[in-house]
């Protein structure tokens, strides 16, 4: 921070917020008067209600170490909902344009394996699975469907997560 800052008013708004030209612009919550120091140059925000008061702390600011990268590229699909063939069907980072299909891992009952072309991050809901190739038949799908931490299989008739372990 620089040392020329020694207070803050942060919002929180729909769009932006110009306290200078009197425009609110969907202001849902103003948190003024902070005052920043070398020992106090962090806001921890912990609640934030809609239109209540913010709930934070003042403290001096410490650097998260990075965790553990627990991203995937070869998902697994069981198909224990007799689909017949499974599809994923990815965006954001995903090529959007088609489907990538699914090859059946030898051995397993219905288990559908997928080498994705880019990571999967747990959390980000960034893709579904479908029962035809490509763009045109979205009758049978799954919703939108973010990876679990620390797991690599879906079933598709339960629509949980789970660790395959081969």
């Amino acid at each position: 921070m620089p040392a020329s800052f020694s207070d803050a008013t942060f919002y929180r708004a729909q769009g932006p917020a110009d306290p200078a030209d009197g425009e609110a612009g969907g202001v849902y919550n103003i948190i003024s008067g902070l005052s920043f120091s070398k020992d106090q140059d962090c806001y921890n925000l912990e609640k934030f209600p809609d239109g209540g008061e913010a709930v934070g702390s003042m403290g001096k600011y410490v650097a998260e170490e990075a965790g553990e990268d627990t991203s995937i590229t070869t998902l697994y699909v069981k198909d224990d909902a007799g689909w017949g063939s499974v599809f994923f069907y990815g965006w954001g980072e995903f090529d959007d344009s088609d489907t990538l299909a699914g090859t059946k891992v030898s051995g397993q009952t219905n288990v559908w394996k997928f080498e994705l072309p880019t990571a999967l991050v747990p959390g980000s809901e960034t893709f579904l699975l479908k029962a035809t190739a490509g763009k045109k038949d979205w009758s049978k799908k799954t919703d939108n469907l973010a990876l679990e931490e620390g797991m690599n299989m879906y079933s598709l008739k339960s629509g949980t997560w789970s660790k395959f372990n081969g």
